[in-house]
């Protein structure tokens, strides 16, 4: 079995994806979100309680909006531009025939472990209609 190592505590995947799954979450305005967190108007951390132990771990709440917010803005790799989710969905639409793009955008359907988290599908609705906004007018 896989495991990560953190501060000498190891955590299988299993468990890694059932804390990403249930104490992440996507921010709405990360920029507002992460000001709040800063200045004390949302809690710093949230304590999880490995399963079988006595052990707490403490995940940092920058932490738990940081890692989807990668999701939608993407740091660049080696000079070359990555697309952020909801980009990625708006061109994978501009490849499509030109007829059924904005059906395709109207319709997307979101599945698995990550898109489960809160806050998920309204972030890709607000992102996507934003990127296709001239796609997507009535």
């Amino acid at each position: 079995m896989k495991q990560l190592k953190e501060d000498s505590i190891e955590i299988d995947l299993e468990l890694s994806r059932s804390i990403k799954e249930n104490y992440c979450y996507v921010s709405q305005d990360y920029d507002g979100t992460i000001k709040m967190i800063r200045e004390g108007h949302t809690p710093k951390e949230r304590v999880y309680k490995l399963p079988g132990t006595h052990r707490d771990i403490v995940i940092e709440t920058e932490t738990m909006i940081g890692t989807p917010e990668m999701l939608f803005h993407p740091q660049k790799h080696e000079d070359r531009e990555i697309f952020g989710l909801h980009k990625a969905l708006y061109e994978s639409a501009l490849k499509c025939d030109p007829d059924i793009r904005t059906q395709l955008l109207r319709n997307i359907v979101l599945a698995g472990g990550t898109s489960t988290m809160e806050g998920f599908k309204e972030r890709v609705t607000k992102e996507v209609n934003a990127v296709c906004s001239s796609l997507l007018q009535p």
